[in-house]
């Protein structure tokens, strides 16, 4: 028996698929993972269960099973690697993986919480994620945008955010990277006042606005938790909004430089351009200010490795928080590092007549 939902505009509009969740079915079920992107295909079951999904105004088509089957004879569906998905030459896009997701539960004060606060909350968090994926993954990387497939409240209210569409070349490797990035540094920030990987400055003052809205805002502490493989949670609380507010702050500043790849060019009318450069060596972003003469060196650096220098400003664990650019050197592709193997035996005579142990504990003790 195939089990298909089909609901909303009717058979002959396909849009994009939607996720898709089991209701009622027996534990130890298991849903099919993999996402499902063709028009046509559906899965069965030995014993059929209801299956429920969101689909709001657009075409759904919810299914799991532990077989695949065609409904129409004589095709045979074909797994790309490359592209994640089933493929059979029709219009395709990607579904969301149910563990792709950050649950956020906001602990209200009273048993309302003004809508202003609630909005504003998500949004920060909303950012961060986009914030956080830009500084993780690489400059062309297709970037996510993110919807709400989840809404609870009981004691305090839940949101499952998700991503909306997965573009076909983003790998369930780095979906999770912006997901696990922002856990880990909310919890990375709970510990101590420094710029956690793959944040930067702004991103570190989005935890303190929402810290904004603690005690008289209605909120006794926001939780971030990352669905993607093992539940990480990291809250948000007074400590945490104490140490993010501590790290964006400058302690010193000296003229220095900073190399990295340049991101996120930002210039509007009556402002300075403004960009991030990603550190490699720190893996979190710097923020750059320069001077309207530097747009267009700026514009054709980015996504390039350069060397910015200027007034840098560091926080009080000398981490770097923004610069007042100068300058900006565009630097050649970065080269990845020689193999060790491949000057293995380059001097065998090297030691003399001594063992490799020998020389290296003739060496030691000078």
């Amino acid at each position: 028996m195939i089990l298909a939902i089909w609901h909303a505009v009717g058979a002959r509009s396909w849009p994009r698929w939607m996720p898709y969740r089991a209701a009622g079915g027996s534990e130890g079920e298991q849903l099919w993972t993999k996402p499902l992107s063709f028009i046509g295909w559906s899965r069965h079951v030995k014993q059929p269960r209801r299956l429920s999904c969101g689909g709001g105004e657009q075409t759904t088509l919810c299914v799991a099973s532990d077989h695949l089957r065609d409904q129409r004879p004589g095709v045979t569906p074909r797994w790309d690697d490359g592209l994640n998905r089933w493929e059979r030459g029709v219009a395709v896009t990607t579904a969301v993986r149910d563990d792709s997701a950050l649950e956020v539960r906001i602990a209200p004060t009273s048993t309302r919480l003004d809508l202003k606060t609630y909005t504003q909350i998500l949004n920060e968090v909303r950012m961060s994620l986009e914030e956080v994926d830009r500084t993780a993954l690489p400059v062309r990387t297709p970037r996510l945008r993110w919807a709400i497939e989840e809404m609870a409240m009981e004691s305090d209210i839940r949101i499952v955010l998700v991503p909306a569409v997965i573009p076909t070349k983003r790998t369930w490797q780095s979906i999770a990277a912006p997901l696990h990035g922002y856990v880990d540094g909310i919890e990375s920030l709970t510990d101590s006042p420094r710029i956690p990987p793959f944040f930067s400055e702004r991103t570190v003052a989005r935890v303190s606005h929402i810290g904004k809205h603690f005690g008289s805002g209605g909120v006794e502490q926001v939780a971030v938790t990352s669905l993607n493989g093992d539940r990480h949670t990291a809250v948000v609380d007074e400590g945490t909004v104490s140490n993010a507010t501590q790290a964006v702050l400058p302690a010193k500043s000296a003229f220095s430089s900073v190399t990295g790849t340049l991101d996120v060019l930002s210039h509007s009318k009556g402002s300075s351009p403004r960009a991030l450069i990603r550190d490699p060596r720190t893996r979190h972003a710097v923020r750059v200010v320069a001077h309207s003469e530097h747009s267009e060196i700026l514009r054709n650096a980015w996504g390039r490795r350069v060397m910015a220098s200027g007034i840098l400003q560091r926080n009080s664990e000398g981490q770097a928080v923004s610069l007042q650019m100068s300058d900006l050197e565009v630097l050649p592709d970065y080269q990845s590092q020689m193999d060790p193997a491949d000057i293995l035996g380059i001097n065998p005579r090297m030691t003399g007549d001594l063992s490799t142990a020998e020389y290296l504990k003739q060496v030691r003790s000078a």
